[in-house]
């Protein structure tokens, strides 16, 4: 029989509906898997003040090859950044020192690690420097559950078909959907779901984007999932979320290349109809990539549009959106019951008048203290 340790806690999270228990007692084996959690521990037992047992953080979208371009273009409009293959971003890409790039990247991996990020999704734009970069990373950061979509610089069938059957490949990442027609890109998708893979597009992130209707050929061909968002309208988000498609948004990066910010209030619809979703920070070359800030950020500037009963519901959403939704959608295995939980400690929690809103304010002053494994078996 593996020997176990108890811990009393001041609060734990560990189902999908958010369900707080306080003051648990949590059992954990030598292998670190939580093996019991149940009300108050027996006098003695190690206690940890401040503290709360949550899920492992998830960023849904990141470009971490940007990181290498910190503030480039300061005086540039969006499509001059990022406009593939023209933009500037890519321009800049072709050139970088590939061990300085390893490096730089694999600092950020650590930092976001460090965090409580365990579940992540980027881009990785570019040709054979890339996949070498990609690969040395994957060498080397095994803790994070890492969703690698390959990005080429070249918009043909061939080269995103490439790109798809690469052994480094989990999946690939579009600019737009209109880069391929639809029957192109319907089969290559057909291709990622056949080789367990993923089709990462952006979506209505401009208003012209819109204008093209491109949400239409997303619901159409099926992407994985749709990230931005920024123009669409909520029932449009809603119909890809119950099409399957997971939709992901990036407020900080919206608001600050385009002064606007998608409608977030379909998150709490999105909960609870346990759809697919997440949050994610986009671009590390103009936003830093911490996933706890997305959400402080996505829960300040929505919450004066919400009535006051509504805000806790949504401080819920915003959380199951870094956490059991964003997994959901670049593991596709957290509903077969295995899931990293985080015991964290935040000052001032067990004081708070609501725990919820705290976590989504306060989780960047958080430290992680532990990491474990929670295996559901019922």
């Amino acid at each position: 029989m593996s020997k176990t340790r108890q811990i009393e806690i001041s609060y734990a999270i560990i189902d999908r509906n958010f369900s707080l228990i306080k003051s648990p007692c949590i059992e954990i084996d030598e292998n670190n898997v939580l093996v019991g959690i149940g009300k108050g521990c027996k006098p003695g037992v190690e206690k940890i003040g401040n503290s709360i047992l949550m899920p492992a953080l998830c960023n849904a979208h990141v470009h971490l090859l940007d990181a290498t371009l910190i503030e480039l273009g300061e005086d540039r409009n969006l499509e001059e950044l990022v406009s593939l293959p023209s933009g500037l971003k890519y321009r800049y890409l072709e050139s970088i020192d590939l061990k300085i790039a390893t490096s730089i990247v694999r600092d950020y991996l650590r930092k976001i690690y460090q965090k409580g990020v365990t579940y992540l999704a980027s881009y990785f734009e570019g040709g054979r420097s890339t996949v070498n970069i990609l690969e040395n990373i994957v060498k080397t950061s095994p803790e994070i559950d890492m969703r690698s979509l390959l990005q080429p610089l070249t918009k043909n069938p061939e080269s995103y078909t490439h790109a798809l059957l690469h052994s480094f490949s989990d999946g690939i990442g579009m600019d737009t959907i209109l880069d391929l027609e639809a029957n192109e890109l319907k089969k290559l998708v057909e291709l990622a779901h056949a080789l367990g893979k993923q089709v990462h597009v952006h979506l209505s992130e401009t208003i012209q984007l819109l204008r093209r209707s491109d949400y239409e050929i997303a619901l159409e061909v099926k992407p994985t999932v749709a990230v931005h968002l920024t123009w669409l309208p909520r029932e449009k988000i809603l119909e890809l979320g119950k099409e399957n498609i997971g939709v992901v948004f990036c407020p900080r990066s919206n608001i600050y290349h385009l002064s606007k910010i998608p409608e977030l209030s379909v998150l709490i619809e999105l909960y609870n109809e346990d759809l697919k979703y997440g949050l994610g920070t986009d671009n590390v070359a103009w936003i830093p990539p911490w996933i706890d800030e997305e959400a402080q950020f996505a829960y300040v500037i929505y919450r004066e549009k919400l009535e006051g009963r509504l805000r806790e519901h949504y401080a819920k959403s915003i959380l199951s959106g870094i956490s059991y939704s964003c997994i959901d959608i670049i593991t596709e295995r957290l509903r077969k019951s295995r899931l990293v939980l985080h015991l964290r400690r935040l000052h001032g929690i067990e004081y708070t008048n609501n725990v919820y809103i705290t976590l989504v304010k306060r989780l960047s002053e958080s430290i992680v203290e532990e990491k474990m494994l929670y295996v559901d078996n019922r």
